[in-house]
């Protein structure tokens, strides 16, 4: 069996400056995917993020990624609302053969 190895860059919070309002207090909330917990090489891993104490969907948020040493940036338009009533974005990767590292970004539009 092929060992994989997964590199999440994104264990910390990400605090969203300068938005105004109730939004202030925004923060990206993830939790890291664990490698045991990884589909087989190649099978869809959605990589989810969620705008915590928001349902705002008036932000861009985009998930930089470093797939088996590929880089790619990608814009995620799939908002939903979670159990918490927060807005949770999602982006869909394949699952990767060695390693895979991300972070999210959240903008104004």
């Amino acid at each position: 069996m092929k060992q994989r190895l997964l590199f999440a860059f994104l264990a910390w919070t990400a605090l969203l400056p300068g938005l105004a309002g109730a939004e202030s207090d925004a923060a990206l909330l993830h939790q890291p995917i664990k490698a045991a917990k990884l589909p087989a090489p190649g099978a869809p891993l959605p990589l989810k993020v969620q705008l915590a104490k928001s349902r705002s969907t008036g932000l861009r948020v985009r998930a930089f990624v470093e797939l088996d040493g590929k880089l790619m940036d990608l814009p995620i338009s799939t908002v939903e609302t979670d159990e918490s009533d927060n807005a949770a974005y999602t982006a869909e990767v394949n699952s990767p053969l060695a390693s895979i590292s991300y972070q999210f970004v959240a903008t104004r539009q």
